[in-house]
């Protein structure tokens, strides 16, 4: 009895001591899996991009082939796309095939951002670093749903956005997408009206159409 009793006193200081352990490897798995809800649940939504397309032709080759036809179309180093290529034998040439071994690299540098806040700062520290991290995507979601509205919403919504946003956030490529429209070269331009600089008339585009050439100037110009 004493025996085991002895016994179930040292099995249960040993949880104890491994407590805070345990506890201390909660909050990074917590983000890691937060960044995995944000990120895999959407990664087949949208077709490839135009740099995608590049990667799915690259990886569809073989090892040799394509290793030597990075040079030539790429200017980025060949590890990605070895890992890639790879990859995709795994998991398929799907959207979510190429994508998700980015996605993984996110979910991964999660944890790997919390550890270097909590050592350099703290631990509130790194699970705001981790934190601001894992959201990453979404906020990247959002900026681009607000660039897809029109002008004066878009403006509107981005006078409150803080400027190191701007250098964190894909901000251009994202903006090239958004308001690259569907319009080819030789497509009529869109139809729309501008008040006068004395704002007591309106001109329409459509109404111009061909009665005499329209020079349009955006910004200012001298």
């Amino acid at each position: 009895m004493r025996r085991d009793a002895g016994r179930v006193r040292l099995i249960r200081t040993d949880v104890l001591r491994r407590l805070p352990a345990a506890r201390a490897c909660l909050p990074p798995i917590a983000l890691a899996a937060l960044a995995a809800l944000v990120r895999l649940p959407t990664l087949s939504e949208q077709s490839f991009w135009l740099d995608e397309g590049y990667t799915e032709r690259l990886v569809h080759m073989s090892l040799g082939g394509m290793l030597h036809e990075i040079p030539i179309t790429e200017s980025t180093p060949p590890v990605y796309y070895v890992l890639a290529w790879g990859w995709t034998r795994v998991f398929g040439f799907s959207e979510f095939g190429i994508r998700s071994l980015s996605a993984l690299a996110g979910i991964l540098t999660v944890p790997v951002v919390y550890a270097i806040g909590a050592r350099l700062a703290s631990r509130r520290a790194g699970l705001i670093a981790g934190a601001l991290v894992a959201l990453y995507a979404v906020v990247t979601c959002a900026l681009f749903t607000i660039m897809l509205q029109s002008p004066d919403k878009f403006a509107g919504t981005m006078k409150y956005v803080p400027w190191p946003a701007f250098v964190v956030l894909p901000f251009k490529p994202l903006w090239n997408v958004a308001r690259k429209g569907h319009l080819a070269v030789g497509d009529m331009a869109p139809d729309f009206s501008l008040e006068s600089p004395d704002h007591k008339s309106t001109f329409q585009l459509a109404s111009m159409r061909g009665q005499k050439p329209v020079v349009l100037v955006f910004g200012s110009y001298t």
